[in-house]
């Protein structure tokens, strides 16, 4: 038994009691429409009252737990559009359809409640849904509402296992909305709903509805008889169904295909389902031993569904080359017949004469059998009289005449409505088309399908390089979709790449432009590192070379390149500063947003290192100011000491006060020249420009750098309080001055 592939067909109860069922067992069913019987075989025939869960859903959870994929695809006949049912089909068919969409509902929800409620806490899933037609060019996107054209561009949402039904319960609400569209009208036929479940660390599951449209069967066909590759050159794939489906097909995935028919508002349909799942029955490896075990067995020991299979007239059609290939010749070697049955024969009485055929079958057949023994008599005796054996041709044909009661089927296909939607026969014209031909030319056609040892080698020869060729076409197929895939993911990438790489040339522009007019590291020289100083002088001296020649009609060439150079250092310089910007703001927690309108803050954040050692150039400056305010001071205070206009006591006082105070600013002064002429010990080695980190030893280098000037900038800080009340307390002593001598 296949362990990948598994057939199922599940009668309710309604449809169970119609004429359209002449019998149905546990692994197979005869089918009674339009005075036509014949038998066809699943791996399961099952009924509501069976455990259906145990059969369809627990082995696809096994799968699932082992780490594989698992897909279960549920097939629904539509309702014949066609009049002229009858009044008991009328009245029942509406409970029946309530039935088929309440089994297969029950089948959705066990298997989306085990696969939520049975995942490892806590875990992820990763839930896409789509609806489309099988013959259109987009799909429906049913999480996201919207259309797309590609299954690369469908949205897969994220969803926490609680084990809930809110969880799942508005998947198969989806499901749930597609029937209901279904009986409005609004959503046609050939629509599939597919919902794919990837779990976290474990495997996928897909569940898909689908009508039993001539197209949709197709498709699905194709998909399985290809092994997920979907490529054919008769049929043009369904480029949604391909793409989700592809790890979902035996014996990649446990595929389980469920058939729930419903002859009462739909027989056409209900056959046509229930002989494509026959047909893929006998592509599985349950199905090709049950046939060779009824070939070896031949005898009258049969079991009841194996004797329905010898007497089966409806061999697999559409199925795979070598399943074909047996069928016909099969029905080469045994002359098959379909029967009509009348319709009051019932079940039992139906089986009994399947296992004990009638006289005029069985003189039937052994006329069918004597005349081939004679053709082949006639064959190797008179091979070179043809009027000999025209004769006996002639007399054989007389004297054993077809009955009534059988009509011969030669070469039927039961897929034909399937493989050739485009073709629809009448029923009026069946009994014409099965008409049995002229004896004599059965008998030259039974001539000609004699098989030779040298024909089957040459044919087993051809299949073979047709297989491999086959085979290199699909890889050939399979690497030319992958390369497409990959290219359109590089021409996305490269479109956001250039998208991003121009958003990132406009904000250097503007952060130039800003720079150069109000950035005070360009309009006043202060004592830097080696990497700031080139470009400041590069900066400033084409700057005054340009302005002092305004008057000339052309430039110098040598101002030009120091310019162009200056500004490919300024672009390096920005690189570099935008690398110590985002470090800044990780620890400090500072943001453009909080710079804006701040040239000392954007400053502070653009270039931290540039920033401390302008700073203690402000505070030096300041010092020397109030050194020079403090020395006036003394000076002026001794001069009218000197001519007696300050009374002693004021004199000695002011004098004490001006000392220490200029005591205080001079070892202000000198802390702050300190902080200045520190420097990093690597820093000498990256030249005039820190280079772009590429290595985790060049990330820790810019970290020391960065940590290193913020630890400057706060020791640097640390002065400013210090700074500021000296000068209130110089201030101060100016007033005081001021006071004494007034």
């Amino acid at each position: 038994m296949d362990p990948t592939l598994r057939t199922f067909c599940i009668i309710p109860h309604e449809a169970r009691c119609t004429d359209f069922f002449d019998g149905v067992f546990e692994d197979g069913l005869v089918v009674r429409h339009d005075q036509c019987s014949g038998p066809h075989f699943f791996s399961h025939v099952l009924s509501p009252a069976h455990d259906a869960v145990g059969h369809v859903v627990d082995p696809l959870l096994a799968r699932l737990r082992d780490g594989g994929n698992a897909a279960l695809v549920v097939v629904l006949p539509e309702d014949d559009d066609e009049g002229g049912c009858g009044s008991k089909i009328i009245k029942g068919a509406v409970k029946a359809a309530g039935e088929k969409l309440e089994v297969a509902m029950d089948l959705f929800t066990r298997l989306l409640s085990a696969v939520f409620t049975g995942a490892q806490h806590p875990s992820q899933v990763l839930v896409s849904a789509i609806s489309f037609r099988v013959k259109g060019t987009k799909a429906r996107d049913l999480l996201k509402q919207q259309d797309i054209h590609w299954w690369e561009e469908v949205q897969r949402f994220d969803v926490n296992c609680g084990g809930l039904s809110s969880e799942w319960g508005a998947f198969v609400q989806l499901i749930h909305e597609r029937h209901v569209h279904l009986i409005r009208g609004t959503l046609q036929r050939e629509s599939v709903l597919l919902l794919r479940i990837e779990l976290e660390g474990g495997g996928s599951l897909v569940v898909a509805e689908m009508g039993c449209d001539s197209g949709a069967l197709l498709q699905l066909s194709l998909l399985l008889r290809s092994g997920g590759v979907g490529k054919s050159q008769t049929f043009q794939s369904c480029k949604f169904f391909t793409s989700a489906m592809r790890d979902f097909i035996p014996p990649a995935a446990v595929t389980h295909l469920v058939a729930i028919p419903d002859p009462q508002p739909a027989p056409r349909g209900s056959l046509r389902l229930i002989r494509f799942m026959s047909v893929i029955y006998y592509t599985t490896a349950e199905g090709r031993l049950r046939r060779k075990q009824v070939g070896a067995s031949g005898g009258p020991s049969l079991s009841s569904s194996q004797v329905l299979l010898s007497a089966s007239s409806f061999g697999p059609c559409g199925a795979d080359d070598s399943v074909r290939g047996a069928r016909q010749l099969e029905r080469r070697e045994s002359g098959q017949r379909c029967t009509q049955i009348p319709r009051g024969i019932e079940n039992g009485s139906y089986a009994s004469c399947l296992h004990k055929p009638s006289d005029k079958s069985s003189t039937a057949r052994g006329s069918c059998a004597g005349s081939r023994d004679a053709t082949m008599k006639g064959k190797i005796s008179a091979a070179a009289s043809p009027e000999v054996r025209e004769t006996e041709i002639n007399v054989g044909s007389s004297k054993k005449p077809m009955p009534k009661g059988e009509v011969l089927c030669d070469d039927t296909n039961l897929m034909g409505d399937v493989l050739t939607p485009g073709e629809k026969v009448d029923k009026r014209q069946i009994p014409a088309m099965c008409k049995p031909p002229n004896h004599s030319v059965q008998v030259n056609r039974e001539d000609m399908k004699i098989p030779t040892a040298e024909g089957s080698s040459n044919g087993e020869e051809g299949m073979d390089r047709v297989r491999q060729v086959v085979s290199s076409l699909v890889l050939r197929v399979g690497k030319l979709e992958e390369g497409q895939g990959a290219l359109r993911r590089a021409t996305q990438e490269w479109h956001s790449k250039l998208n991003e790489a121009v958003k990132a040339n406009q904000r250097l522009r503007e952060r130039l432009q800003c720079g150069e007019g109000n950035n005070p590291l360009f309009s006043a020289p202060v004592e830097g590192t080696g990497e700031s100083i080139p470009i400041k002088d590069a900066v400033r001296s084409p700057e005054k070379k340009v302005r002092g020649s305004d008057l000339n009609l052309t430039r110098d060439r040598d101002n030009n390149s120091a310019l162009s150079w200056a500004l490919e250092e300024l672009r390096q310089r920005n690189a570099s500063l935008e690398l110590k910007l985002r470090e800044v703001q990780r620890r400090s927690g500072c943001s453009n947003a909080a710079c804006d309108g701040n040239p000392v803050a954007m400053n502070f954040a653009t270039g931290p290192c540039d920033t401390v050692e302008a700073v203690a150039t402000s505070l030096t400056g300041g010092c020397k100011s109030l050194l020079d305010q403090l020395g006036k001071m003394e000076k002026e205070l001794k001069c009218r000491g000197a001519s007696g206009k300050l009374r002693q006591e004021k004199c000695q006082l002011s004098e004490c006060s001006l000392r220490e105070h200029k005591e205080a600013v001079i070892a202000l002064q000198n802390s702050v020249n300190d902080i200045i002429k520190r420097r990093y010990e690597g820093l000498e080695s990256f030249g005039t420009a820190i280079p772009v980190a590429q290595t985790v030893e060049d990330f820790d280098k810019i970290s020391d750098i960065l940590t290193f000037e913020l630890e400057r900038g706060a020791h640097l800080r640390a002065f400013i309080p210090t700074f500021a009340l000296l000068a209130m307390a110089v201030e101060r002593l100016r007033l005081i001055t001021e006071a004494a001598d007034s």
